[in-house]
């Protein structure tokens, strides 16, 4: 339990007084909690902050600035006043000659919270400022380095989804470090246990997004557009076979982070989720990956459904149908959502979940409805409800053990998200949803016209062209 905050040791406004003492407690009581994927001793954001905000007017309008978005919803008389508090330090952070560890620690926390006043706003001008700041520090036995270094590979896998390559500070080669590796490994509040996995996905998300982006420019056939398409298909593959070869620690190797809500083994299935998803992100994307690891032959794609393996192992080099590529990919998915699942919603880890959520979308395809026969009963005033809409009159999904499976999973992970509006700052879990139910009601009214174009809906897709990139977390 946090200390109850006491009174700033330097003076505030006047007309802040009450408002920012509410603020304050607030920010130890519920914000810090959020920031982090455990809550204890070991949370940076609740242990590290309780001892630096008295003294520091940048640290003290930072986590009042955060508690306010958080409040904003309830409370909206506050939809002003974070952003006024916001700016006053940001302002005095570009005041200070030097960074040091507290300053990074600032620029992490507004940055991180710059899509909880405005989704839009990714927070890129902090996430470049402290790159550049951290390339300074040396890594070598340093902590504090290592700290950072870690809180910025999981922010850069979030961005990397939603923004352009070239506005993100590209990390110097040779700067990322293999993960550290003790006795026992110390949960970081931000990436878990799963470091060099979302290093993997982060690299993912650019390679996708490029692709995507290029794919919305409809650019025309070229020498070097093809030889572009190969240079991302071979790096997709070596995407593929990192994601693959990763192994996490086992649960005695993890330090238990002290949070009764989030015991170790949350960690561990979150980043294996992490590792999963990165896969199905590569397989929509360059379906030739998964092609030459399906069997050719059904009988074997049906043991395959019920397989819970990482990825499937290499098949024939014959072609696989499109359906039997999005079958598997679906099933992936039902088993990846399932495993999130059975992360209790109370976990300190359901604050780092909404990307994860979003990015499984679009795999959760409901069969194609049959279109009803001339001479059977008439369905001319019926219509069926599904978890994105209606189908049309004339048309039934097709009932199937799958069709039932894919309608409770979508349910699952939209009561999910919906529940995540009254625990996070809502603002960017909006968009979210808007991404997800946008993206089921473009697969649903392909698959009820009988077109193959469902298959290709994708989440990210849906999100460009809407403009609803955010930082999911």
């Amino acid at each position: 339990m946090a200390t109850p905050p006491r009174a700033a040791a330097w003076p505030v406004p006047q007309s802040l007084n009450d408002e920012s003492s509410i603020l304050v407690e607030f920010y130890f009581k519920e914000t810090a909690v959020v920031f982090s994927c455990y809550d204890s001793p070991l949370n940076p954001f609740r242990t590290t902050v309780s001892a630096l905000w008295e003294n520091s007017p940048v640290m003290y309008y930072t986590l009042q600035s955060m508690a306010a978005a958080s409040l904003t919803d309830s409370f909206p008389q506050l939809a002003s006043m974070g952003p006024q508090l916001r700016k006053k330090a940001i302002t005095l952070l570009e005041k200070e000659d030097a960074y040091d560890h507290k300053s990074l620690l600032a620029l992490l926390m507004l940055g991180g919270t710059a899509s909880w006043h405005d989704p839009r706003d990714l927070g890129l001008t902090f996430f470049n400022t402290a790159r550049k700041r951290l390339e300074t520090m040396s890594t070598s036995g340093n902590n504090n380095a290592r700290f950072f270094e870690e809180a910025l590979i999981y922010w850069e896998m979030l961005l990397s989804f939603v923004t352009d390559n070239d506005d993100l500070m590209p990390l110097k080669d040779g700067a990322y470090t293999k993960e550290y590796n003790p006795l026992r490994k110390v949960p970081h509040p931000w990436t878990g246990i799963a470091r060099d996995c979302q290093y993997a996905v982060q690299e993912v998300g650019r390679l996708i997004r490029h692709e995507r982006k290029l794919a919305h420019a409809r650019n025309f056939a070229t020498h070097a557009r093809i030889k572009q398409l190969r240079q991302a298909m071979a790096r997709a593959g070596e995407l593929e076979e990192r994601l693959l070869e990763l192994a996490h620690p086992v649960e005695s190797d993890v330090v238990n982070p002290e949070d009764n809500e989030t015991p170790v083994w949350h960690l561990l299935n979150l980043a294996e989720i992490y590792r999963r998803t990165g896969l199905i992100q590569l397989y929509h994307v360059f379906p030739d990956l998964l092609q030459r690891r399906l069997p050719h032959d059904e009988s074997a794609d049906t043991e395959m459904r019920g397989d819970d393996t990482a990825a499937p192992s290499p098949g024939s080099d014959k072609d696989v149908s499109p359906f039997v590529h999005c079958d598997w990919l679906t099933s992936f998915a039902l088993q990846t959502l399932e495993l999130l699942k059975s992360i209790p919603l109370e976990s300190g880890t359901r604050d780092f979940q909404p990307f994860l959520l979003v990015a499984l979308c679009s795999e959760l395809r409901i069969p194609r409805p049959e279109t009803t026969s001339n001479t059977g009963p008439s369905l001319a005033s019926t219509t069926t409800t599904t978890p994105s809409g209606v189908f049309p009159s004339g048309t039934v999904p097709e009932v199937s053990v799958r069709s039932i499976q894919v309608s409770r999973m979508r349910k699952v992970l939209l009561g999910r998200l919906t529940a995540l509006l009254h625990v996070l700052p809502p603002k960017p879990i909006q968009l979210c949803l808007n991404i997800v139910k946008e993206t089921w009601s473009q697969m649903d009214t392909a698959a009820q016209s009988g077109a193959s174009e469902a298959d290709d809906v994708y989440w990210m897709d849906v999100m460009i062209a809407n403009g609803w990139e955010t930082t999911m977390a």
